[in-house]
């Protein structure tokens, strides 16, 4: 993995390049265009690589505004809750995309832990 990431990347890192490597898993894509919603997730997940949850949240609801069905930035968005401590967010946005991709293995693992960290052990 070391080799994969460089000799200075931080654990924070490695999650983060993690999450990009699992992004295919978590959004199928119709085309192969770049969108607008695309470029906010990015830099969501930059920010959120930075801990910069607040600018993670801002640009990931930019993407939804310009596109309310983008799992990424559904999937995102759950994530950066579940990093702040707050799985009670986090369980909407992931509900969303599992709803629009129920066969995610990322989103739902991701909404299970979050209902796991909430105690909801049969929702997990």
């Amino acid at each position: 993995m070391r080799a994969l990431l460089g000799p200075r990347r931080t654990p924070a890192g490695a999650v983060a390049a993690i999450l990009i490597l699992l992004c295919p898993l978590a959004a199928p894509r119709v085309g192969a265009q770049t969108s607008e919603a695309d470029v906010f997730v990015a830099q969501a997940v930059v920010d959120f690589d930075d801990k910069r949850y607040d600018d993670a949240l801002a640009n990931l609801r930019r993407a939804l505004e310009i596109q309310p069905d983008h799992v990424e930035a559904l999937y995102y968005t759950g994530v950066v809750e579940m990093a702040r401590g707050r799985p009670a967010a986090a369980v909407p946005p992931l509900e969303r995309a599992h709803a629009l991709a129920p066969t995610d293995v990322s989103v739902t693992l991701q909404l299970g832990l979050a209902y796991f960290a909430q105690q909801q052990y049969d929702r997990a």
